[in-house]
């Protein structure tokens, strides 16, 4: 999802009395009904790295099949 950056979404969990959430595969956070989850801006700018091939193909030359 890509929207402006200074736009902020605001989330609230229904139907389920609780639920994990995941941060980048790693973190786990237990929400519950109650809770407002807010997502916004970063404070600090995100470093993306682009591979040439994808990941794929990187195992298969790694692997040499």
């Amino acid at each position: 999802m890509v929207i402006p950056s200074n736009y902020e979404i605001t989330a609230k969990l229904t139907g389920n009395p609780e639920a994990v959430m995941v941060l980048d595969g790693q973190e786990e956070i237990l929400i519950t009904i109650d809770d407002i989850i807010k997502f916004k801006k970063a404070s600090k700018p995100v470093e993306v790295i682009r591979f040439k091939d994808n990941f794929f193909e990187r195992v298969r030359n790694k692997l040499r099949l």
